[in-house]
């Protein structure tokens, strides 16, 4: 709340940019007059991921919190020059990806031998698949300096860890239609499904504490600042219905 005041990470969204990835889709018909084929398609969209890690230098930095004790918003020290020495780490990357496979069904179909133009509608149904992973991570290593004015022992050393990771899987039935028009050495095809089944949600929680005080045994915790063996660190799991669209227009065309 200090004029001076600035945010080092957070309040703004990630793993929102461009990323890398790729498609693969075949398939072949089942008799020679194109009435009806099997396809098959596997996509990765790409990992996006964001890294930060705090500076140190000579002005104080912490984590921000809310307090259940308190019922307040409240801080947790990273670094305080002369004090206390530490950084703070966050890591997060998802991850989306899909596969399926159809039975494609012409519905229509138009085409001249002579020119090779043509165009037609098939109906697809079949079976789909999503996956998307998401992964958040911050991660502390501290350590207590000469002028402290806690009554921590110089040198004391912490590790501080929240981790949250979600998966979701989608498993269901598809319908949808795709046509082309072909002419002369071009073509436009296009496509319109949707995904009708079950998504299943899954969030594992984990947090670890390690504290090492110079000439004293290392203790370990369950937990870290957002996460504690009493509250929230395990496994939940939900499953609900869903509906996924997809569309696709695409222009080709013949070099040789």
């Amino acid at each position: 709340g200090q004029p001076a005041t600035v945010i080092l990470s957070g309040n703004e969204e990630v793993n929102d940019g461009f990323r890398s990835g790729y498609r693969l889709f075949g398939g072949f018909w089942l008799d020679c007059c194109h009435s009806w084929g099997i396809g098959a398609d596997y996509f990765d969209a790409g990992n996006d991921s964001y890294n930060f890690t705090s500076p140190e230098g000579d002005y104080i930095t912490g984590r921000p919190f809310f307090n259940t004790e308190t019922g307040l918003d409240d801080l947790e020290l990273v670094s305080v020059p002369g004090e206390l020495q530490g950084t703070a780490q966050v890591k997060s990357d998802d991850n989306l990806q899909g596969a399926g496979i159809t039975l494609n069904h012409c519905l229509w179909r138009c085409c001249d031998p002579c020119t090779g133009n043509g165009s037609g509608v098939s109906l697809l149904s079949g079976y789909r698949y999503y996956k998307y992973d998401s992964d958040l991570s911050v991660t502390e290593r501290l350590e207590v300096l000469q002028g402290t004015q806690t009554q921590l022992t110089v040198g004391t050393t912490f590790f501080v860890q929240d981790r949250f990771r979600t998966e979701n899987e989608f498993n269901g039935g598809e319908i949808g239609l795709q046509g082309y028009k072909k002419r002369c050495w071009w073509w436009v095809d296009g496509l319109a499904k949707l995904g009708i089944g079950n998504n299943t949600r899954t969030v594992r929680i984990n947090g670890t504490t390690i504290v090492s005080v110079p000439d004293d045994d290392t203790a370990v915790y369950r937990g870290g600042l957002l996460t504690s063996e009493l509250t929230n660190i395990g496994r939940y799991s939900s499953s609900d219905f869903a509906l996924i669209p997809e569309f696709r227009l695409g222009v080709g065309a013949c070099l040789t």
